[in-house]
């Protein structure tokens, strides 16, 4: 039995920010500031290779006095720019050391990415994460829900899980059979493999990875370690200098690498593990009556996105209702979304804003029907 999920959530960057997740524009600062002070990666090889390179590639980045002016976005893009073009940045480098040396850049911005970052006097909102998790879990029971998140991070997908949680010492099974994650993948400790239940009312689909996916470069599947998960950290944050079972592959391969589209511009979507994940988020989206979408300003290089967007809304008889919250009044970005969705109802008040309009009233879960079409007039 395959259920339709009513309500789509599609989360971007701005959407896990209040929850104290890292913007783009501040995972290169943290890299910068984890390199100098010893505490990335175990391996200080890997430290000092890395820094180096980034030396190398930009010989001013540790003078500037703003280094949040430096996107990672672009800092990757070049390198994958010079890989494509097989070009090397430097008199001594060499095309395999650059290969390497964007391998560790990924890790490093795997390991700069999980957990919440909020700094001294802000408020970490845990009661309004806390009630948007409540709210996931009881509208997917209700309406069904499909998340469907750009992001690497897993602080907004975690409070779906808590409901969930069974007891004994693998309480995350109770997860991997309620809740269809658009993918097959193995478990880390045991030959056991999970499939996306048919019958599961709710949907957590990751476009572009997440930290907790490992990849076996021999067998082919997506690990996971569900030790890992909630509250015992991350298997990207898993040394590979020296092999170990957290980034063993059942089959024996070592080591597993982290498997995420990395925001480059000059990015390819291959791996047949993610595409299935696509393929899920674009039906899910097809089939919804409602999209909330939050915190993603549908940027005019992310072409990917904005062709499965389009191409999930032009594949139904009737149009869903589209809700969009984003963070601050951007009449650009507002012409954007009416240029390419149609009708859209858009607010400028970002997740906190969902959370008022749609979480608290308890839309999709108690709220008769009524009251959700007149959300666009009411919120």
């Amino acid at each position: 039995m395959n259920i339709t999920r009513e309500v789509a959530m599609f989360l971007g960057a701005g959407a896990s920010k209040p929850f104290g997740a890292l913007l783009t524009n501040q995972i290169l600062p943290e890299i910068m500031k984890k390199l100098k002070d010893g505490t990335l990666f175990t391996s200080k090889n890997d430290r000092d290779t890395l820094k180096n390179f980034l030396v190398q590639l930009m010989p001013g980045i540790e003078n500037i006095k703003n280094p949040s002016h430096v996107l990672i976005t672009e800092v990757l893009s070049l390198i994958d720019y010079m890989l494509l073009s097989d070009f090397v940045p430097a008199p001594t480098a060499k095309a395999e050391e650059l290969k390497s040396c964007r391998m560790l850049l990924e890790r490093a911005m795997l390991n700069v990415i999980p957990g919440r970052h909020n700094r001294p006097g802000e408020d970490n909102t845990q009661t309004e994460l806390k009630r948007l998790g409540e709210w996931m879990y009881e509208t997917g029971n209700k309406s069904g829900l499909s998340l469907i998140s750009t992001n690497y991070d897993e602080i907004v997908e975690c409070e779906l899980y808590k409901p969930f949680m069974g007891g004994g010492d693998r309480p995350f099974d109770a997860v991997n059979k309620g809740i269809n994650f658009g993918l097959s993948w193995r478990d880390g400790e045991r030959d056991v493999v999970f499939h996306p239940p048919a019958d599961s009312h709710h949907s957590v689909l990751k476009l572009h990875g997440s930290i907790d996916w490992m990849k076996c470069d021999l067998c082919g599947w997506i690990v996971c370690n569900d030790n890992y998960t909630l509250d015992k950290g991350h298997l990207a944050g898993v040394g590979v200098e020296e092999k170990n079972p957290n980034n063993t592959c059942n089959c024996g391969h070592w080591p597993l690498r982290p498997v995420v589209i990395a925001p480059s511009l000059v990015r390819d979507i291959r791996d047949i593990n993610i595409l299935n994940v696509w393929k899920n988020a674009c039906e899910e989206l097809r089939t919804a009556s409602y999209w909330y979408i939050i915190g993603y300003s549908l940027p005019i290089d992310d072409y990917a996105i904005r062709a499965m967007l389009i191409r999930a809304l032009k594949s139904r008889k009737t149009p869903p209702k589209i809700h969009v919250y984003q963070w601050g009044d951007q009449p650009e970005m507002q012409d954007r979304y009416g240029a390419f969705l149609g009708e859209c109802d858009f607010q400028p008040t970002g997740m906190e804003g969902f959370i008022k309009d749609v979480v608290n009233k308890g839309l999709h879960i108690t709220a008769p029907r009524a009251q959700v079409e007149k959300l666009s007039v009411s919120a």
